[in-house]
């Protein structure tokens, strides 16, 4: 059922939000209406020298930057979304 697959994708990408907004130190229920700043972090694209990369033990995404050497599980753009 292709509407299954869609509804299924909505849900992983709400959970991603939600996890994304108590990662910026957000309560998702409280802060209902600052959400879309969660989503738009997720969206945000990398800084000038940064790559992503995924860890293959964990299948989670880290990002580093080669010229400065630093390795990081945080965008490096979440923290201008928790300010």
């Amino acid at each position: 059922n292709p509407m299954g697959s869609i509804d299924e994708e909505r849900v992983n990408y709400d959970d991603a939000v939600w996890e994304q907004a108590r990662r910026l130190g957000m309560d998702p229920k409280k802060d209902n209406e600052f959400l879309w700043l969660a989503e738009e972090s997720l969206r945000a694209p990398l800084p000038d020298g940064w790559e992503m990369a995924s860890d293959e033990d964990r299948g989670l995404p880290y990002f580093y930057n080669e010229s400065t050497g630093i390795t990081q599980w945080d965008h490096p753009s979440d923290e201008q979304y928790r300010d």
